[in-house]
C-alpha cells in the first residue's frame, strides 16, 4: 500500500511541477493569461502561484509535510477551477471544454484530499 501512496504522490505532483516549470520558463505568456483570467494582482499572484508549485509538489513527493502539501494544492485547485474553468458562464463547445477541465481539476482535488486524509505512508521523508 505504501508504494502506491508514494506512486499516487509521485502522479498528482507531476501537473503541477511541470506548470511551475512553464510558468518560470515562459513568465510574460503566464503574466498574459493572468491578466486575460483577471486575476488579481497578476504578477505577484504568479511568483505565489510558481513558488506553491514546485515548493508543494517537492514535499508531496519526499512526503515532507506532504498533508499541508496536498491541502494546499487541493485548495489552489478549486479555486483555480471556479475562477478560470466557470463553464457555466460559457457558452456552446467554450461550455464543453471548460466543463472538461473542470472535471480533470475535481479528479486532481480528489487525489490530493485523499493524500490529505491519509497521509503518505511509510514512503517519506518525514
Amino acid at each position: 500500500m505504501d508504494i502506491v501512496l508514494l506512486v499516487a504522490r509521485i502522479f498528482l505532483s507531476v501537473v503541477f511541477i511541470v506548470s511551475g516549470i512553464h510558468k518560470s520558463l515562459y513568465f510574460e505568456a503566464a503574466r498574459q493569461e493572468f491578466r486575460a483570467a483577471k486575476i488579481p494582482l497578476p504578477d505577484i499572484s504568479l511568483v505565489i502561484v510558481i513558488v506553491l508549485h514546485l515548493v508543494a509538489s517537492i514535499g508531496l513527493i519526499l512526503g515532507a509535510y506532504a498533508e499541508i502539501s496536498a491541502a494546499a494544492l487541493a485548495l489552489f485547485t478549486m479555486a483555480v477551477t471556479v475562477w478560470v474553468h466557470d463553464f457555466w458562464n460559457q457558452p456552446g463547445l467554450q461550455r464543453m471544454n471548460c466543463a472538461r477541465d473542470a472535471m480533470a481539476n475535481l479528479a486532481i482535488v480528489g487525489g490530493l484530499l485523499m493524500v490529505t486524509a491519509v497521509g503518505p505512508g511509510s514512503y517519506a521523508i518525514a
